[in-house]
């Protein structure tokens, strides 16, 4: 019966979780689960991380968090926040964030972080709606994660190593995170960051910034922004055609003899300027000048 009972809270949780996905999908908005254990730095990566975002104009974001001291921190930051109070849970679910998409305009937005609760084992299990998951580990931790927690490795897309600042001080094998993680997860895209030095926060944000250009591309603010530039290609082209076509008729001496213009793009010479070519050219009878389309 225990058994029942989980499963039904998950199909529950994943039904809601694909509504979430269907509406950020539908306002093509990227969507990212940041998950960690506590104290792993979940919040110092989201402060460092949201304020080089919208200063290169690259996202307009937002981010979820359960706890009103991180949210505080993230609001300091200039990047909006909207709390949510878990009620003690070990995570966060699907539910929890249908209730407060009222509150954020989605259409708006670019990028939206959830921040997990600090938890190695529930967050994995439960879907939000996101498009991937990330999950933050202190080195501090220990290199022995990936291995007693390795839902939390196989579900994400990226594992940000933080606090590697911290390395000279510590006894703890680097590489064998690495080793473990990516055994695991084969896929797993590893970044080695500081928040006190700022060290590897370049790669991520431009990841990030790799990862909400896709999202662009496969929405319709793509084909927005195709056919804006289609247009002002054409303007400019038209333009461009218009100045060439006025400095030929200024200073030909045809300037007065052109007649009409056909459906293929050709200007057509009139009769009195054919006889004048044929004077000039004995071997032509006819001269037709085309216009660059």
């Amino acid at each position: 019966m225990k058994v029942k009972v989980v499963t039904k809270i998950l199909e529950a949780n994943e039904r809601i979780a694909l509504e979430n996905r269907r509406l950020f999908d539908k306002s093509g908005v990227y969507v990212i689960n940041l998950m960690s254990g506590p104290g792993a730095g979940k919040t110092s990566i989201l402060e460092k991380t949201c304020p080089r975002l919208q200063e290169s104009g690259s996202a307009s974001l937002k981010a979820i968090l359960a706890g009103s001291d991180d949210a505080e921190r993230i609001e300091r930051c200039g990047a909006p926040v909207v709390q949510i109070n878990t009620g003690g849970a070990c995570h966060l679910d699907a539910n929890m964030i249908s209730e407060v998409l009222g509150e954020i305009p989605l259409q708006d937005l670019d990028l939206l972080f959830i921040e997990n609760v600090g938890n190695l084992v529930c967050p994995a299990e439960f879907k939000v709606g996101e498009d991937i998951k990330v999950m933050v580990l202190s080195i501090a931790e220990g290199h022995d994660k990936p291995l007693k927690y390795p839902l939390m490795f196989q579900e994400s897309s990226a594992l940000l190593l933080n606090k590697i600042d911290l390395a000279p001080y510590l006894d703890v094998d680097m590489e064998k995170i690495r080793r473990d993680a990516l055994s695991l997860n084969p896929k797993l895209r590893i970044f080695e960051v500081s928040c006190k030095t700022g060290a590897g926060l370049t790669e991520w944000i431009d990841w990030l910034k790799e990862l909400i250009m896709k999202r662009l591309m496969t929405t319709h603010q793509w084909y927005d922004l195709r056919d804006t530039a289609i247009r002002e290609v054409r303007m400019k082209k038209r333009t461009n055609r218009s100045k060439r076509n006025r400095r030929f008729l200024k200073h030909s001496h045809i300037s007065r003899s052109l007649t009409s213009i056909n459906f293929t793009g050709r200007l057509l010479l009139g009769p009195n300027l054919q006889r004048q070519e044929q004077t000039r050219h004995r071997k032509r009878a006819r001269m037709t000048f085309f216009a660059k389309p």
